[in-house]
């Protein structure tokens, strides 16, 4: 028995990349927000990028028991900070950069790509739903403001 993926991206034939597997059908809103962004005219290789970066928010959504009906703005820190603190298979934990930090950890451009993935997913889903509510806050909400700004 082979170790499948219950996720996996493909070449579609109605997007440029598609969620496909036995989980797929769990994340329709990935394969949709995929398909609008083909439709806007977005690069293949843009969509593909999306593509994963939706891909291991999903599988890391499946590994927690997790719908995508159900993210929160915790469910996406959570995420982040499993982004940035898990080491990738394959790369050698005793490579160090010159002010000796492990090079063995996801870059923060990959990881703030990650957030712009997301950050785009849901911005969809608000606006084909607008009564669920953004769980990455954006503009005025995302502001921190000290007692003397307000």
């Amino acid at each position: 028995m082979t170790n499948q993926p219950r996720l996996s991206l493909e070449s579609g034939t109605e997007a440029a990349w598609m969620m496909s597997g036995p989980s797929a059908d769990k994340y329709p809103l990935v394969n949709e927000y995929l398909a609008y962004l083909t439709d806007r005219n977005y690069s293949p290789r843009t969509v593909r990028a999306y593509g994963y970066d939706l891909l291991a928010f999903c599988r890391w959504l499946e590994s927690h028991s997790n719908d995508i009906d159900s993210v929160t703005t915790d469910t996406v820190l959570d995420f982040m900070r499993h982004c940035r603190e898990t080491a990738i298979e394959g790369r050698p934990a005793n490579v160090l950069s010159m002010t000796g930090k492990r090079l063995d950890h996801y870059s923060a451009t990959t990881i703030n790509h990650r957030l712009a993935a997301l950050s785009g997913l849901f911005t969809f889903r608000t606006l084909r739903e607008p009564e669920l509510r953004n769980p990455i806050p954006s503009g005025r909400e995302a502001r921190r403001v000290s007692a003397e700004e307000r």
